[in-house]
């Protein structure tokens, strides 16, 4: 049976509304005739529900409405506030004639990193790449956690923050409308023991009150280097974090444990950088690997954009990877550049297996095999994107990609102007086989020379494979979609 979710207004409204568990953006409000969203609360829609425009009352029984035809609709995301609490909180209004207009189109849930400078990618090479917080919404795939568009994650991590801080910095996080947020804070010394379990108390509390769902992670070791009773001060908080989370119901990461070294108790050697701190990429990439499975649990998969059938609108005219075999690459996908340094490559294509996500076609395998000291760099395969594309136009990529290394180092796909790369779709992803990847670029110059690029870089002597599958590539101004991302 449809929810009939009812609310205060001048004057009885009813608004019917239909889509199987889907999703609208928004807090609405009256402009006009249109009932636009102007903020990005989730409401699920069941089948055919219908939000009837009276007087908040939760405790009446909805009214029956007559039986929709097909299978129950179960609310697939539980963890989420109900139409009621959410009607109950918002200012929801409607005027006679009022349609819905949403302002952008949902990919991925948007997640807030809220932490300190470990958050923020200290210690990592390169915190856009390879920092925790990059490493998770790869592993989860940007389609899941988008970091472009209206619903790029946060990055809310601050330097010497400590929990006391960070709680007084919370509600600007929170005004930015994040659905889930993780938190990691505690490497800075609060006062006391009390100060702090006080502290990450307040800051779940105020968090709670939002209405959104968080994950605690536990605080990661310092170096062996580190001031004494550093480490025995960050145990004291872990325990505080476990017993908390076990009592409120709150899922945990435990970063500490993937990081520490059991016979010392502090970070492990392969972790350590160059502070006593702050670990290095190896160290982000570790904790990534224990947050993300958390995360995943409270994070509602994306069925958006899986790439099943060729051909228009899309730019890309063999995004299933057809027409090769074996030892020849597929049609349309050709090799840019000579491998680098001395490598050997070879290319074919490989039908998935069964723990792969790729939900149409088969997979673009690319192999390097480094005899040069240096390593070496593949020779970019690419694809041309047809048509001139003007500066503005915003190009959405949508592909699945994995690599023959467990930390998914190696595979590299872009977008480019020619050679020159505008913007990484994947590249170290941290896991062998991350979820959906999606990405929206502005191109900054007209263009006749678009195209993906696809490169494996490996170490030397060692033979590494990436695959490239359902990989597409849409221009939204021709599409008039610019406005949906």
């Amino acid at each position: 049976m449809p929810n009939v979710v009812r609310f205060t207004l001048p004057t009885a409204r009813t608004l019917y509304v239909s889509g199987v568990g889907s999703f609208v953006a928004g807090i609405l409000d009256v402009d006009a005739n249109n009932l636009k969203l102007v903020a990005k609360t989730r409401f699920l829609v069941q089948p055919y529900g219908a939000v009837e425009l009276g007087t908040v009352d939760s405790t009446t029984p909805k009214p029956s409405l007559p039986a929709v035809p097909g299978p129950p609709n179960p609310d697939p995301y539980p963890q989420y506030p109900t139409m009621d609490e959410i009607v109950a909180s918002s200012e929801l209004r409607a005027a006679s004639g009022a349609r819905i207009a949403p302002t952008s189109f949902m990919s991925g849930r948007r997640l807030a990193f809220d932490g300190d400078s470990i958050t923020v990618g200290t210690g990592s090479t390169n915190a856009s790449v390879n920092s925790w917080v990059a490493y998770t919404s790869k592993i989860l795939g940007t389609a899941n956690v988008p970091t472009t568009g209206t619903y790029a994650r946060i990055n809310a991590g601050v330097g010497s923050d400590t929990a006391a801080l960070l709680l007084a910095r919370l509600d600007g996080i929170i005004a930015q409308d994040p659905d889930i947020h993780v938190v990691m804070i505690g490497q800075n010394a609060s006062a006391d023991t009390a100060t702090y379990i006080a502290d990450i108390t307040a800051i779940i509390d105020k968090i709670q009150a939002s209405r959104r769902p968080l994950v605690l992670c536990t605080v990661t070791p310092r170096s062996a280097a580190a001031p004494a009773g550093e480490n025995q001060r960050i145990n004291v908080y872990n325990l505080a974090l476990r017993s908390i989370a076990n009592q409120r119901g709150i899922p945990l990461a435990d970063t500490h444990a993937a990081l520490v070294d059991p016979a010392t108790g502090a970070l492990a050697a392969a972790y350590v950088g160059s502070d006593t701190t702050h670990p290095n990429s190896a160290g982000h990439l570790a904790i990534a690997q224990a947050v993300a499975p958390v995360v995943r649990k409270v994070l509602p998969a994306t069925s958006l954009f899986p790439v099943i059938v060729p051909g228009d609108p899309g730019l890309v005219t063999n995004p299933l990877m057809a027409g090769g075999g074996p030892s020849t690459g597929p049609t349309g996908w050709s090799a840019a550049s000579s491998p680098a340094n001395g490598g050997v490559r070879s290319v074919g294509t490989e039908a998935p297996d069964g723990s792969d996500i790729l939900p149409g076609g088969v997979w673009y395998r690319f192999t390097m095999d480094a005899m040069a000291a240096t390593g070496s760099t593949g020779a970019v395969q690419n694809t041309t994107l047809a048509g001139t594309h003007e500066a503005g136009d915003k190009i959405l990529v949508a592909a699945v990609v994995k690599s023959s290394d467990a930390n998914g180092a190696g595979p590299k796909l872009t977008l480019a102007d020619g050679s020159t790369d505008l913007v990484s779709i994947a590249e170290s992803m941290g896991v062998q086989r991350p979820g959906l990847l999606l990405q929206v670029a502005t191109l900054a110059a007209t263009t006749s020379n678009l195209r993906l690029r696809f490169s494996v870089y490996t170490e030397p002597g060692t033979i590494r494979s990436g695959y490239l599958g359902a990989c597409q590539a849409w221009n939204l101004r021709k599409l008039n979609l610019t406005n949906q991302f």
